[in-house]
Order: structure tokens, then C-alpha cells, then sequence
């Protein structure tokens, strides 16, 4: 559990604030991982397994490059009659398909709704950052009534990267901020951009996200709930 003084200090020590989505708003991650082994139902199994531990090894990447990827080079050198982006298209749409109805239903990590809205109530702009499909989540933010508590949601194709330079483009990232992520690319993207980062643990599964940001002087925390006291 976080020290007091570490919950204030995020509490009241930035301007904007940054958040991923699956893993951080949203227990998704499983979700996640489950429907890219069903989106490649008829692949060799050998090929899917090691595909699911590509996409936990790249959390925070959009599923675009991710199906891309497997058609491409992990799937390269196996016989095929169909053209690979038609392939990746279909294995796209399978996915929405699947984690489309998920995500509107799913659990939220521990705290998060509750810190979320008490930064509203203190008027601290919130945006999303998320590697999901940007159509997707307003969808599935609209329905849960999550898109009132943030000013931007932002999502794939475009990259984490990119949705960081959006954000300034947008006027949003004025003063300091600060990122909540579980992946690689959320601590790379707030980086990138001078954003501390808080590495969200209950969820991740970036294998190497505590050490790493343990090493950096990043906060750890595995939910919110300590935020929400």
C-alpha cells in the first residue's frame, strides 16, 4: 500500500492526468489476451500460443499491428491462398466481435471509478491513452458513462506515441502530468513526453514493469484503491 504522503503527492502534485485503459481502467487484460487465441481459431496451435505471448510481450500495442505481425512473420512462411491483409482484416473483425460486448460489462480495477471521479470533482483534466481501438472505446466508455470524466479518449490506430502528441496538439498537456499504465509502451510514452508514470500492477502483464520502474524512481502501486481513501 502506498505511504500517505505518496497519495497526496499524486493527488495534487500534477495538472493533467493520463491513463491507459485495459489493465488500468478496465480488468481487460485477459479479456484481451483470450479473444487474440479465439480470433486465430484454426491456426496451428503451436503459432497461437506463441502469438498471445507476443501480444502480453507488447501490451499497448493496437491490435492492427498485432494481427499484422502474425500474418506477416510469425505466419510468413506457412502456405496460404489468401492474400495476407485480407487475412488480418478478418482476424481484426473477429476480435472486435468478441471483446466488443465484453468490455461494456467487465470489472474496473479496484479504486479506479472513484479516483477518476474525484478528480473531476477537483476539476484535473483526465484523457485516455489506450492501445484499444479508438472507435471501440468511446463506444464502450459512452455505455459505462466513463466518457464524462475525461477530456480526450484516445485510441489505436494511431499509437500511444502519436495520441501523446494529439494531446498537445490539443492544449491538454499544459504544466505537469502524469500517466497510469501497466505496459512498456505507457512508461515509454510518458517518457517520451516528460510525464511521470505510475505503473499499475494488479493487471499487467509486462513481466519486467515493477523492476523497471523501481529502477526509475516511478511509484508502484497495484490498484487505486489507496487513491480513493
Amino acid at each position: 500500500m502506498m505511504r500517505l504522503e505518496q497519495v497526496e503527492h499524486v493527488m495534487r502534485s500534477y495538472d493533467f492526468y493520463v491513463f491507459d485503459c485495459d489493465g488500468v481502467i478496465l480488468r481487460s487484460n485477459q479479456i484481451k489476451s483470450d479473444a487474440f487465441a479465439s480470433a486465430l481459431q484454426g491456426e496451428p496451435e503451436q503459432l497461437v500460443a506463441e502469438f498471445v505471448e507476443y501480444h502480453k510481450a507488447n501490451g499497448g500495442v493496437s491490435r492492427y499491428q498485432k494481427f499484422a505481425h502474425y500474418y506477416n512473420h510469425m505466419r510468413a512462411d506457412q502456405s496460404s491462398d489468401t492474400d495476407t491483409t485480407i487475412l488480418t482484416q478478418q482476424a481484426i473483425d473477429r476480435y472486435a466481435t468478441i471483446v466488443r460486448d465484453a468490455l461494456s460489462s467487465c470489472e474496473m480495477i479496484s479504486g479506479v471509478l472513484a479516483f477518476i471521479q474525484k478528480l473531476h470533482a477537483q476539476g484535473l483534466p483526465c484523457a485516455v491513452n489506450s492501445g484499444g481501438d479508438e472507435l471501440e472505446l468511446h463506444h464502450v466508455f459512452h455505455v459505462r458513462g466513463l466518457d464524462q470524466y475525461f477530456e480526450h479518449i484516445f485510441g489505436s490506430p494511431s499509437t500511444k506515441h502519436n495520441n501523446m502528441e494529439r494531446l498537445k496538439s490539443a492544449g491538454f498537456m499544459k504544466g505537469s502530468g502524469v500517466m497510469f499504465g501497466d505496459s512498456q509502451s505507457d512508461f515509454v510514452a510518458a517518457q517520451s513526453f516528460a510525464l511521470d508514470f505510475v505503473y499499475v500492477q494488479e493487471e499487467s502483464e509486462w513481466k519486467d514493469g515493477a523492476a523497471v520502474s523501481a529502477a526509475h524512481g516511478y511509484q508502484i502501486v497495484p490498484n487505486f484503491r489507496s487513491f480513493s481513501l
